[in-house]
C-alpha cells in the first residue's frame, strides 16, 4: 500500500516532519506517548524507512521538566527551527497548559507555526493553547477531564 500526500514536496521515502511543542509542566504521557506511537509507525507499517521524523521543541530550548514524573526532556529552541514546511504540529498538554496558554509568547509561536503546518493537533489540555492562540473556531474541545 502506498500513501500519496498531494500537499507535500517530500520524496516518497522522506519521513513526514512532526514538530512537537512542549513546555515545563507538560504531561509526560502527552509528550512522550505520541512520539512513541509515531516512531512505531515504521514497524507497524513494515516500512523500510522511518515514516515520521519527530523534532522536540520548547520556547527557549533546553531541558523541560514534565509532570507528574518530572522527566527531563531535551528540546530545541523555536528560534533554531528551520524554515521548512511542517507536516504535523503537535502541542503537548499537561497541568500547566492553561497557565502557559495565557502567555503571549506561546500564543504567538503556535500561531506562527500553524501557518507552516499541514495539520495542527493538541494532546488533551493542549487544546487550551490552541484556543488561546485563536486556532479553534469554537473554543470548545473534547476534554475527558471535564467529565470527572
Amino acid at each position: 500500500m502506498q500513501f500519496v500526500d498531494k500537499t507535500s514536496t517530500r520524496t516518497p521515502n522522506q519521513p513526514k516532519r512532526v514538530v512537537m511543542l512542549t513546555f515545563d509542566g507538560a504531561s509526560s504521557l502527552d509528550t512522550i506517548g505520541p512520539v512513541d506511537v509515531l516512531a512505531g509507525a515504521k514497524m507497524a507499517l513494515q516500512a523500510p524507512d522511518p515514516v515520521y521524523q519527530v523534532e522536540m521543541f520548547s520556547l527557549g530550548g533546553g531541558l523541560v521538566s514534565t509532570s507528574p514524573a518530572q522527566l527531563k526532556i531535551d528540546t530545541l529552541a523555536l528560534g533554531d527551527l528551520n524554515n521548512g514546511p511542517i507536516d504535523i504540529l503537535m502541542i503537548s498538554g499537561g497541568e500547566s497548559a492553561v497557565e502557559i496558554s495565557q502567555t503571549p509568547e506561546m500564543c504567538s509561536a503556535v500561531r506562527m507555526l500553524s501557518q507552516r503546518a499541514n495539520c495542527v493537533a493538541s494532546i488533551c489540555t493542549g487544546a487550551f493553547i490552541l484556543a488561546s492562540a485563536g486556532l479553534l473556531k469554537k473554543p470548545q474541545s473534547h476534554n475527558p477531564l471535564v467529565l470527572v
